[in-house]
């Protein structure tokens, strides 16, 4: 029984010990993850920073970009159209039509009347 005893208290010096070196080896995964993963967030906040600095300095160019798109779609908006069918979209509001729909007055022959601006 003294035998059994002595393995039995061995075994279970053994299993404390796993146990311990299971914790420290989870302790230092966690350790080198949590580095990892704030060595990730500097880059992703210095790449956010860059980012935002070279929106600002190229806001003036974007700017004028988007300008030039809008005034190409206008101008495109703004062409007869090939069928000869254009769409009326002035909005008589002193007519007192009870009969009031969304969709705009086909017109034939004339061009646009009036372009919305979208906002």
């Amino acid at each position: 029984m003294r035998v059994e005893k002595r393995i039995g208290k061995r075994f279970d010096e053994l299993a404390m010990a796993l146990d311990d070196m299971a914790v420290t080896i989870e302790n230092r995964a966690v350790d080198a993850m949590s580095e990892d993963l704030d060595a990730v967030a500097d880059e992703l906040r210095k790449a956010v920073t860059e980012l935002a600095r070279l929106l600002v300095r190229d806001r003036t160019r974007i700017n004028r970009t988007l300008t030039e798109h809008r005034n190409a779609i206008v101008a495109e908006l703004r062409l007869p159209a090939t069928n000869g069918h254009t769409v009326d979209l002035r909005r008589d509001d002193d007519e007192g039509d009870d009969d009031v729909d969304d969709e705009p007055d086909v017109v034939n022959g004339s061009g646009r009347r009036l372009l919305r601006r979208l906002r």
